[in-house]
């Protein structure tokens, strides 16, 4: 019976402390209901920026005035070897896979999302703090050789680098260890959103004003322009007509400046970046005005292998369009010359 009673004893002693383990490595239940810690303390106006380096590259989140800009540069890798039957195929014709090149380092300007990123470094919270931990506690953690750091920059140049824990099966939110040797556990979206910077963070908007604005649009290509005037119906319609003849509809024109004002990047290009193929061709531009005075523009351009390209007074440089250029430019000439 002696013995029966110090087994079930040592079983529930051994369930004891597996669940006191999974009770230390869980991470809280609901993140800000009091149980954060503070694992930088720093206010709004005194963080600058925020970096993370990987393997892969070195994204950069920088407040400058108004504007938050996300600094992105890849890491040149070297050429991918040849395969063992590149002989066979260049001796058939066939040329070789070349990947394309990375994107060249950019600064493009952040969207909100960008803003609320940075948000979270002033202060800097953890969900919990784990302080000082041998080892191989550290090992466990993807901390033993970590490959991304994260560093914290004060306006004054003051920099605060953390290590970042390699990603482990099952584990959703990664650890930090601080210059001190403490390791902190942190929301998931802390390290994901500086790794998707290029994606989640960029600025895609063309105009920060909306259409509703618009009272006028001003056409021009080459040596010529038209000038329209553009209103909303009671249910939401845009109606333009010529401003010489403004109760008269030109549903082609509205059509075409619809199609303007709805195009979307693929590709947002860094400030002053040029297309690696060269300079876009501008051959047309929209004039956005309010009462009488401007509101905003784009520029159409036209890239070396047809591409449309955009800038405007919002965007920081060329941002590469969805469509064709053929398919807006080779409409401008109908909306100059109707009829």
């Amino acid at each position: 019976m002696k013995a029966k009673s110090a087994a079930i004893q040592g079983a529930l002693a051994g369930v004891a402390l597996l669940a006191a383990f999974a009770t230390w490595q869980r991470a809280p239940e609901a993140p800000g209901a009091g149980n954060e810690v503070v694992a930088l303390d720093l206010g709004k106006s005194d963080l600058l920026a925020v970096r993370l380096r990987t393997p892969e590259a070195t994204v950069e989140v920088k407040r400058d005035g108004e504007v938050v800009w996300v600094h992105s540069a890849p890491v040149p890798k070297p050429p991918p070897a040849p395969a063992a039957d590149a002989g066979t195929a260049a001796d058939a014709g066939v040329p070789p896979f070349t990947p394309p090149p990375p994107p060249p380092p950019r600064d493009m300007k952040g969207n909100d999302l960008a803003e609320k990123a940075l948000q979270k470094f002033a202060p800097m919270r953890a969900l919990r703090s784990l302080g000082k931990l041998p080892p191989e506690k550290l090992k466990e953690m993807g901390l033993d050789q970590p490959k991304r750091t994260l560093t914290v920059v004060e306006r004054g140049g003051q920099e605060h680098a953390f290590k970042v824990g390699n990603a482990m099966p099952g584990a959703g939110s990664p650890y930090l260890q601080g210059a001190d040797g403490t390791v902190y556990l942190v929301a998931s979206t802390v390290i994901s959103q500086l790794e998707g910077a290029s994606t989640q963070l960029v600025d895609r908007q063309v105009h920060a004003f909306k259409q509703q604005e618009v009272e006028g649009l001003l056409v021009k290509a080459g040596d010529k322009q038209r000038e329209l005037v553009q209103t909303m119906g009671d249910q939401g319609a845009v109606r333009v007509a010529s401003k010489k003849t403004p109760d008269k509809p030109d549903d082609f024109a509205r059509n075409w400046a619809d199609k303007v004002w709805r195009l979307m990047s693929v590709e947002v290009l860094g400030k002053g970046e040029t297309p690696a193929a060269g300079e876009p061709k501008v051959e047309g531009r929209l004039e956005y005005l309010r009462r009488g005075k401007p509101l905003g523009f784009v520029d159409l351009a036209r890239g070396a292998s047809g591409e449309l390209y955009l800038r405007s007074e919002h965007t920081a440089g060329w941002v590469k369009a969805h469509r064709r250029a053929d398919e807006v430019l080779g409409e401008i000439k109908k909306v100059l010359e109707p009829g």
